[in-house]
Formats: C-alpha cells, sequence, structure tokens
C-alpha cells in the first residue's frame, strides 16, 4: 500500500471481510503433542475460506490519534484535514472472521485455506508455553 499510496492522509484502511468456517478439515502440524490443557486454536481448525454474496460494511483499522468516534463498521468523526477511508484491495488483504456455522449467510465461493501453516508451529510453541507450564514461572503476566 505504501508505495502507491500516502495512507498517512487516511483516518482508517478498510478491508473486506472474508469468513472461516469449520468444515472438519483442521491444519495438521507434524510431531507435535499438545499437553491437556491446550485445544487447537480456532485459526488452525477453520480452514473453509467463504466470500459473502450479501455487501456487508468493511472491518476498520483506525488512527486513534485523528479518529473522535466510531462504530463497529464506520467512522463518525474524524479530524478534518484527512479522507475517511482507504479501501484496501483484498487481493492486498483483507481481515478474516471466525465462524460457528454459516449464520443463514448466502456465499459466492468457498475455498479450503491453509495460509495459517506457516504460523501453526510457532503459535502452538507459544501457547504451549503459557498452557502447559508452571505459570508461576511467568511472574510478568498479570492476570484480571
Amino acid at each position: 500500500i505504501k508505495e502507491t499510496t500516502d495512507i498517512n492522509q487516511y483516518a482508517s484502511l478498510s478491508f473486506s471481510n472474508y469468513y472461516w468456517h469449520d468444515n472438519g478439515v483442521a491444519i495438521k502440524i507434524d510431531n507435535f503433542t499438545m499437553c491437556d490443557k491446550m485445544k487447537l486454536p480456532i485459526y488452525l481448525r477453520r480452514t473453509e475460506e467463504m466470500k459473502t454474496t450479501l455487501h456487508y460494511p468493511p472491518k476498520l483499522i483506525v488512527r486513534p490519534s485523528v479518529v473522535r468516534s466510531c462504530g463497529v463498521h464506520y467512522i463518525l468523526n474524524w479530524s478534518n484535514n484527512l479522507f475517511q477511508q482507504y479501501s484496501v484491495n483484498e487481493k492486498i488483504a483483507t481481515i478474516h472472521h471466525y465462524r460457528k456455522g454459516h449464520g443463514g449467510h448466502h456465499y459466492k465461493s468457498s475455498t479450503h485455506n491453509t495460509i495459517m501453516e506457516r504460523y501453526g508451529r510457532q503459535s502452538l510453541k507459544e501457547i504451549e508455553k503459557v498452557m502447559c507450564s508452571n505459570l508461576s514461572d511467568y511472574k510478568d503476566i498479570q492476570t484480571v
């Protein structure tokens, strides 16, 4: 984006939505055994990528320093010298929603996507550090 657009002139970036559903085919991480407290994270279980046929409002990443108020999908008030949002081409990036069931939505495409395989092993190792270790080893972690 930075090569083609000065994103500093926008109050937010807007992204298309893709929904991810559980199609029963989880990403497999070879030679990794999870402890009893661990569950496979949702982003490794839901591998059915679907684009809805309906037009939904975009998801936003806002610049808090210039946005005065916003709702879930829209900026309501922002700095006057900026454009409201820059729509990111979905070939560059999308926002992913992990959903149970299909929620009555109609989809125009469905793809088995394993993009998260590249992050799975490291992600599980980090989860394992917290879930399978003695939490007293993590003195810096504050629980709420």
